[in-house]
């Protein structure tokens, strides 16, 4: 037997007749004091994906789930909320009056062919966006997705997510954005095309990867008519040097 927290209460999933069922229990401990017990005293307990959809419904907090194993989200610090706010905004402007748009990490992607639920920091899809309705809407078919990396979650978000992101045959380009230096990383799928230089990736085909670390550098991506402008996703984040702040004070 094992309890999974659903709101204020604890649900708890027992055997009977060969089936699990989940029966309301009240709720004995906070959210994270619960999972941690239960990670350390049950490392291998496994979920069907329809367990997971059934829990993810009701649950006061969002996990991930990959290969019956869930994955509690990590909180956001300022740093990374302003640059998914940034980047989420910036694409409001520049697919607007385009068949695409921007989802932000309310909405969750189903890499089905890889038995993976994630919800990445910003999703885009377009006029043939595709939908699986369990609770909230899970996106089939992104094409592009851009992760903000955290210390505590970035070989998380390079090796195991952009593993089952790499299932989506939809997706053509995956952004990773660190928060703690300017730095914006893109794969771009190459589909039966020559690697031109960039890094070949596991996964079965070819991936161009290019990366930059100017706030004068633009990323334009190429699945959708988008072009970020670095300065604009690190605004806030970092500022001016003491140089150009001199200067722009001096014509005012």
């Amino acid at each position: 037997m094992m309890g999974l927290m659903i709101g204020r209460k604890t649900l708890q999933v027992q055997r009977k007749k060969g089936r699990r069922v989940f029966a309301e229990v009240p709720l004995a401990a906070t959210f994270h004091a619960w999972y941690t017990r239960l990670m350390a005293s049950q490392p291998h307990v496994f979920l069907t994906a329809e367990e997971y959809l059934d829990l993810e419904e009701k649950a006061a907090y969002k996990s991930e789930y990959m290969d019956g194993e869930l994955y509690a989200m990590a909180g956001a610090s300022p740093d990374h909320d302003t640059i998914a706010h940034n980047i989420g905004g910036i694409l409001y402007g520049e697919l607007k009056g385009t068949p695409c748009k921007a989802h932000t990490s309310d909405m969750r992607v189903a890499a089905s062919n890889a038995n993976a639920f994630m919800y990445p920091d910003i999703s885009i899809c377009c006029k043939d966006a595709r939908y699986l309705r369990r609770g909230v809407a899970n996106l089939l078919n992104p094409v592009v997705i851009i992760e903000v990396l955290s210390p505590s979650t970035e070989a998380y978000d390079r090796r195991k997510k952009f593993g089952k992101y790499k299932a989506i045959s939809s997706l053509q380009e995956f952004v990773l954005v660190s928060q703690d230096e300017v730095l914006v990383e893109r794969y771009a799928w190459q589909p039966n095309a020559e690697s031109g230089g960039g890094l070949r990736l596991d996964g079965g085909g070819e991936w161009l990867y290019t990366s930059l670390d100017s706030l004068d550098d633009s990323l334009t991506l190429t699945a959708v008519p988008a072009t970020l402008h670095l300065r604009d996703i690190y605004d806030r984040v970092f500022p001016p040097t003491e140089e150009a702040g001199s200067n722009l004070g001096s014509d005012a």
